[in-house]
């Protein structure tokens, strides 16, 4: 039975559904992108996507989705909302939690002699959002090839950067965060631009900042080496992707910014509190192992998108796996992030042999990555090396030198990838049937 609208009152209205009487409230707040400003005015198909995020970030996804709606690599985002009861409140967990001002003695449960902690934890309310957007996808496991697999790996890594040129860092590069588009042919974006780099690398008071609409206007107006060293290499990957992207359309794009970041004073942050943000099997591991008092950085990020492009070669679900070696790697990497980092080197090691098909032979799919993920990371043991050193030798009391160190590395990491693309593009071509 459909819901049929009943009558209206205000910003309620009163629903029929299954015989009961049920009211929409609207929103308290809401982040629309473009000029849609009733779902009724959605005519193609979408995605609605439910979470509970913190209080801090209960519209940052929301503000992600928005900043970066219809550039390529990102969410075509239409509308997210918080959802609430009829009285405004918003749909939260608090009626599970206690208050925020509650004694210790009044919300612990003396269970079994156990004690108290000593410090009362903040209680963790969350409310209920959703986010309407229309990019239907599926996971970089349902590959055709592995010229695909790299172009999406590629778009996606592309609107991982325009979402860091907005001014956040996504902090979950996953598997599951970065979605195929089932549409690529129409799934229409505007072209990747590299030149807001400018806003990160040069001061806000800079004069007529935005009338430098071209590299080389940006890279004379520049006049500190370590501003011009990331313009330059924000130039290199600008005249990559023109080549790389040139009438393709957009294949993959990034999802899931519940654990993202606003840039603003992050990386300023010297004391970490805590939290580590991602999924493990997918995290760098630096910050695995060394995340107290460390900022989760661009690098940790970069590095989380060669354990999705492992992922997708060996747990590919369209290119049959015979020989034993391969079977037990895909079989390992599920198993935890203790085994990605062996089964990279095993691959490296083995290399030859997977060329060679002996003794058994690899999958098509392996046979044309494995050469790509040997120099993929054997760049990001460089770039994990090159960002502990650099880490140690930054002022980090000066925030502008922390930023540039991450700024760096963002750019670098990304422009690595694009190179090792390019050396094997004719190869990758091959595999297209």
């Amino acid at each position: 039975m459909s819901i049929q609208d009943k009558e209206s009152s205000g910003n309620n209205y009163l629903y029929c559904f299954h015989n009961k009487d049920i009211k929409h409230t609207r929103p308290h707040w809401m982040i629309t992108s473009g000029c849609i400003r009733d779902w009724s005015q959605v005519k193609d198909e979408g995605v609605l996507k439910a979470s509970w995020p913190q209080a801090a970030k209960r519209n940052l996804e929301a503000r992600m989705f928005s900043a970066c709606t219809g550039d390529f690599g990102s969410p075509d985002h239409i509308t997210s909302f918080e959802a609430c009861y009829e009285d405004g409140s918003p749909v939260s967990n608090s009626i599970f939690l206690s208050s925020v001002n509650d004694n210790l003695e009044n919300v612990f449960w003396n269970l079994h002699g156990a004690k108290p902690p000593l410090v009362y934890p903040k209680p963790d309310f969350r409310s209920l959002c959703f986010s309407l957007t229309r990019d239907e996808g599926e996971t970089l496991e349902n590959s055709t090839n592995a010229f695909e697999l790299m172009e999406c790996l590629l778009h996606s890594i592309l609107g991982w950067l325009d979402l860091y040129q907005h001014g956040f860092v996504h902090r979950d590069i996953s598997i599951g965060n970065i979605l195929k588009l089932k549409s690529a042919a129409t799934a229409f974006r505007r072209d990747f631009s590299a030149l807001p780099v400018r806003n990160l690398i040069l001061p806000s008071s800079t004069k007529d900042i935005g009338s430098l609409n071209s590299f080389p206007e940006l890279i004379t107006a520049v006049e500190n080496d370590k501003q011009r060293s990331i313009a330059d290499i924000a130039y290199k990957i600008y005249k990559h992707v023109q080549e790389f992207t040139s009438g393709a359309g957009c294949k993959a794009i990034w999802t899931d910014g519940d654990m993202g970041a606003g840039m603003a004073g992050h990386f300023k942050r010297l004391a970490h509190d805590g939290t580590v943000s991602g999924t493990p099997q997918f995290m760098s591991k630096w910050f695995l192992y060394e995340s107290k008092n460390k900022i989760q950085s661009p690098a940790d990020d970069i590095e989380s998108f060669l354990w999705v492009g492992l992922w997708s070669t060996l747990r590919n679900t369209k290119f049959p796996k015979s020989a034993k070696k391969e079977i037990q790697w895909s079989q390992s990497i599920a198993e935890g992030y203790t085994f990605r980092e062996t089964t990279a080197i095993d691959i490296q090691e083995t290399l030859d042999d997977i060329k060679d098909g002996f003794p058994q032979p690899y999958s098509n799919l392996l046979h044309a990555m494995a050469p790509i993920l040997d120099e993929w990371f054997d760049a990001i043991r460089q770039l994990r090396k090159d960002w502990k050193q650099g880490w140690r030798n930054t002022n980090r009391d000066r925030a502008e030198d922390v930023n540039l160190l991450c700024h760096s590395f963002a750019y670098r990491g990304v422009l690595d990838f694009i190179e090792i693309f390019q050396r094997h593009k004719e190869d990758l071509k091959k595999t297209v049937s």
